[in-house]
């Protein structure tokens, strides 16, 4: 590993403008591992503060409204109508639409923590109308709630590897 995160450190240096890009995607495809390999950088020299949390915290704001507008989009085509059809007259999904709706601070934060629950959290918020002005007080604080902590505890993982 020590070799792979290396060679990245390497490639930052030779292409520090496409760096920005490389974390914001890290951080849409898996973000705590691009944490963890950002910080490590950061801990070798190879990247500053700045060029780690301006483009990571960046890419999990932009990605999440995608993923929420996405879902409105997709809850009004062909698709979203035959399953809210269906599920219409379902009490336990009127249930958890409502559950989703009064909890979305809680859903957010723990949804940050669990691997690849994220997206399904955001689109289960978008399917169930919650209006964007709540999911976006709600997303600033899951992130700033996931984001300082993650980066703090790879800080010391990372500068216990240098």
């Amino acid at each position: 590993m020590g070799g792979l995160l290396d060679n990245l450190g390497a490639l930052v240096l030779q292409y520090p403008a496409w760096s920005h890009w490389i974390i914001a995607a890290g951080i849409l495809i898996q973000g705590e591992l691009a944490i963890l390999v950002s910080v490590f950088l950061i801990a070798n020299n190879s990247l500053s503060w700045g060029g780690f949390i301006v483009p990571a915290r960046s890419a999990a704001i932009i990605g999440d409204i995608l993923l929420y507008f996405l879902g409105r989009v997709l809850r009004n085509t062909r698709f979203g109508w035959k399953l809210y059809k269906k599920i219409k007259h379902n009490r336990r999904a009127q249930l958890y639409f409502f559950y989703v709706r009064e909890n979305v601070n809680k859903l957010l934060i723990a949804s940050k923590f669990l691997l690849g629950t994220n997206i399904l959290a955001v689109f289960a918020i978008s399917w169930s109308k919650v209006k964007f002005s709540k999911f976006m007080k709600s997303q600033f604080i899951g992130l700033l709630i996931w984001f300082f902590p993650m980066t703090a505890i790879a800080y010391f993982f990372a500068s216990g590897l240098t």
